[in-house]
């Protein structure tokens, strides 16, 4: 009788734990980075809880299944892996130097930013799978969701570029610059930030508007479900704001009363 009990006690402190963890992971709705640490935040813009600190980021982006995060830590050091919960997995060598990491939806390796010079895509083992250099001095790369483009800037250039044919790419004209291009969920338009607004335009160039005007936006998403656009936004401090996609209803959905926000992403 007293095993049945060890055992009943062991079996129900293990399930607790396993749903716990579960649960943790799936109210995690975004990752922001202020100050020197990344703090993940539910899908109302309440904080669960600080994860990485004391270091400048330059870029970061969940994998796929939204249980880890990789992470640019500047010019002087290479990008790493880490849990959800902070716990380092794994420093990936040659990497020194690259931005902006994003993880293809395939989960099978990441793009990056060589520091305007060029995108590139390493595997985890940090073996260079694709370098792309033409059109030159790209920026903030994002993945389409079909995984078979890569979309970054240069200047007021938005590159919609073939992962397969790094050769075959077009330019999307846009008013803009340093634009933090992104795709929406159907993969058919990006949504870019510039100047003083968020705008949105369709990948074959046309349909061009803007969404909401905004002091100095920085990087912009849209939701996992298309409704809704997410950006940085200043507002006294710098914060992170959402509106519906035509502009309507902008809120604010977090900040950091220390910090300015720089950076954000959302989980797949």
């Amino acid at each position: 009788m007293k095993k049945i009990i060890i055992l009943l006690l062991f079996s129900f402190f293990i399930i607790t734990r396993c749903n716990i963890h579960v649960d943790a992971d799936k109210g995690v709705f975004l990752a922001a980075y202020a100050g020197t640490y990344i703090t993940l935040y539910d899908a109302s813009g309440n904080k669960i809880k600080t994860i990485f600190t004391g270091i400048n980021i330059n870029g970061f982006d969940f994998s796929p299944d939204g249980t880890r995060i990789i992470i640019a830590e500047g010019a002087t050091t290479s990008i790493k892996i880490i849990s959800i919960t902070g716990k380092l997995i794994k420093n990936i060598p040659n990497t020194t130097g690259m931005e902006f990491p994003a993880w293809s939806p395939n989960g099978n390796c990441f793009a990056c930013d060589f520091g305007g010079n060029g995108i590139y895509i390493f595997d985890f083992d940090g073996n260079i799978i694709k370098q792309i250099t033409n059109p030159a001095n790209l920026r903030k790369p994002n993945w389409h969701p079909s995984g078979q483009y890569i979309i970054a800037s240069e200047g007021s250039l938005a590159y919609q570029i073939s992962v397969a044919d790094i050769n075959n790419y077009y330019a999307i004209s846009t008013t803009g610059s340093d634009l933090y291009p992104s795709y929406s969920p159907d993969g058919k338009s990006i949504v870019y930030c510039y100047n003083s607004s968020i705008n949105t335009i369709t990948v074959d160039g046309s349909n061009e508007k803007t969404n909401i005007h905004t002091a100095d936006p920085g990087s912009c998403y849209f939701s996992r479900d298309g409704n809704y656009i997410y950006f940085i936004f200043i507002n006294m401090m710098t914060e992170i704001w959402k509106c519906d996609i035509d502009g309507n209803s902008p809120t604010r959905f977090a900040y950091d009363p220390v910090n300015n926000f720089s950076y954000f992403r959302l989980k797949p």
